[in-house]
């Protein structure tokens, strides 16, 4: 009788094994893989798309005037949204090419909420735009990080002047706040002299901000890790990498981190060569990383093996600081010493 019970049993242990082996195999099969591999783009093809010289003009295209922008983000009709940094102004370009000034005063730096044409920016760093078009900046000018609705109304949702602190969003505070990024219903920030990746989370109708990830005493450094026993060295390019992490260009460090939603921290690469200020990633899991003191764009594997660079190619580019992939798939680069952006088509 034991005998035929433990057949019995057995059989029955088998045919569940089976059947949770045919769910994960359906479940696998569900899932959208990962890239693991990928190729060089074969072709490159550039254009002048807004700018090329500085000075602070408004108008069409090529006609506009930047000075020193370091940062942009682009809004899933194409509007693109430009923190002038010396000029100390946001700038807006429709998808026309259509240059307008949407924030802050040309030329005169400083920290006043209000609506367009009477507010004030120090110098815009980061910049991004969320799903229902309010833009948020962040201003190392004022160690501030600023919500602009669309009606033009600026806001101050963080910062209380220099320094370091969590807690609610107006006593917190920043040092150098640079790269930005919205990312779900929270901000991240990259505060690049302290070394840290902040986040505003929100909380009724505030923020709280907490850190992430980096040294709580603003400590530099390589390592890798979770919470604060990671390090980073000027941290100033942040983007999401479309599976819940943040992607760091690590200024100094040469490189690029990974980040995920625990504060887990890891290295792609590093040692490039060259100070990197941004890095975004593609459908096929290529990452683009713009190479600040080479006037360059590394394409980089999914392993962080160098597959190919823009300057191969003839691409010139002066002073790479931000990129973003536009809504017609193309890559545009936000040159701060061409006071322009290019366009990049990407030929597979």
């Amino acid at each position: 009788m034991r005998l035929v019970l433990f057949i019995v049993l057995c059989v029955i242990g088998f045919t569940l094994a089976q059947t949770d082996t045919a769910a994960t195999d359906t479940a696998a099969t569900t899932t959208e893989a990962v890239p693991t591999t990928a190729t060089a783009p074969k072709n490159f093809k550039s254009e002048l798309y807004v700018g090329g010289s500085a000075g602070s003009l408004d108008g069409n295209g090529v006609r506009a005037q930047f000075a020193g922008p370091e940062a942009f983000a682009i809004a899933d009709d194409g509007t693109m949204y430009i923190a002038d940094t010396q000029n100390s102004t946001v700038r807006k370009i429709a998808p026309d090419g259509t240059v307008t000034t949407i924030a802050g005063q040309v030329r005169d730096a400083g920290s006043a909420e209000g609506p367009a044409g009477q507010n004030k920016i120090g110098y815009p760093t980061g910049i991004d735009v969320d799903s229902a078009g309010n833009v948020y900046i962040s201003d190392r000018g004022n160690d501030r990080i600023y919500r602009l609705s669309q009606e033009g109304q600026l806001t101050t949702i963080a910062g209380s002047g220099s320094g370091y602190a969590d807690g609610p969003s107006r006593g917190a505070s920043f040092f150098d706040p640079a790269g930005l990024a919205v990312m779900g219903n929270e901000i991240w920030v990259a505060d690049k002299e302290n070394n840290a990746i902040r986040i505003l989370t929100p909380v009724e109708n505030d923020y709280n901000v907490i850190t992430i990830a980096g040294a709580q005493n603003g400590g530099w450094g390589d390592t890798d890790g979770r919470g604060s026993d990671a390090r980073f060295d000027k941290p100033i390019g942040i983007s999401p990498d479309g599976a819940g992490n943040a992607l760091i260009a690590d200024y100094v460090n040469q490189g690029v981190r990974i980040v995920t939603p625990s504060g887990e921290v890891t290295t792609l690469v590093k040692g490039l060569g060259s100070l990197v200020s941004d890095v975004v990633v593609d459908s096929k899991g290529r990452y683009f990383v713009a190479m600040y003191a080479h006037n360059d764009i590394a394409v980089l594997a999914p392993d962080g093996s160098i597959l190919t660079q823009l300057n191969d190619f003839g691409i010139d580019i002066n002073g790479p600081q931000d990129l973003e992939f536009g809504p017609d798939g193309a890559l545009y680069v936000l040159n701060e010493g061409g006071n322009s952006v290019v366009k990049i088509t990407i030929e597979d």
